[in-house]
């Protein structure tokens, strides 16, 4: 089986399994959430003084 064979197949299991999209999915709007609103209180935080 060639290497791109191999990747493919992988990637057929690991996207094939809802549970680990779900989690990804859920990490990295976590993800996104968090630094935003550190941005945000960054800013507010410069802005005061």
């Amino acid at each position: 089986m060639e290497i791109g064979g191999l990747v493919l197949q992988a990637f057929k299991v690991f996207a094939g399994n809802p549970d680990v999209i779900f989690i990804i999915i859920s990490f990295a709007v976590l993800y996104s959430v968090v630094f935003t609103l550190i941005g945000i209180y960054e800013r507010s935080k410069k802005a005061e003084e």
